[in-house]
């Protein structure tokens, strides 16, 4: 049986790929690969939101977060 975080992330999963750079699911999708601690997925989720949306607020709070992560 799946777990809540892993419905969604299924779910964000099938969203991206109808809108493949819609920054508000790629933001939802950065904060559960925090949440779940999967560093690398979470930076690579990253650098997307990041060409999808520059000027985003979060990137930086993203980063720091991240960059606390373990490997």
């Amino acid at each position: 049986m799946k777990t809540h975080a892993e419905k969604a992330l299924d779910f964000f999963k099938k969203a991206l790929e109808l809108q493949k750079n819609n920054p508000k699911y790629l933001n939802a999708l950065v904060e559960l690969y925090i949440t779940l601690r999967q560093r690398l997925r979470a930076e690579k989720a990253l650098e997307n939101l990041r060409k999808a949306n520059p000027d985003n607020q979060k990137l930086s709070e993203f980063d720091a977060r991240i960059g606390e992560m373990p490997y």
